[in-house]
């Protein structure tokens, strides 16, 4: 996971909670639950984030929407042949697609 992102998101929430806490005039020791209470949250999401990382998962979408778009533009080609071929034989794409068992999409 992006350590940055996770950084940037960890100041953004900072500031609300210095602004929320600011309004409510909190003692000390209730501040100091709060923040006890947040590393702790803190520690679950890192473990939670460790562990969903060990099963591979990832936020990094790039190689699949890669091999989208290369299967997209092979399928595309694929189309265009078949129209190709379906005017030199003057039948439909549809009859070719029966003809060599694809499937009608």
């Amino acid at each position: 996971m992006d350590c940055s992102k996770n950084k940037l998101s960890t100041k953004s929430r900072d500031k609300k909670l210095k602004k929320s806490v600011s309004k409510e005039n909190l003692s000390y020791w209730e501040l100091k639950g709060r923040y006890e209470k947040l590393l702790k949250e803190n520690s679950q999401l890192d473990k939670e984030i460790a562990e969903l990382e060990g099963k591979g998962v990832t936020t990094d979408l790039q190689p699949q929407m890669q091999a989208l778009h290369e299967y997209n533009e092979m399928k595309d080609l694929a189309q265009m042949i078949f129209g190709y071929l379906a005017d030199a034989e003057q039948v439909t794409v549809s009859e070719l697609h029966r003809r060599y068992n694809l499937p009608m999409e």
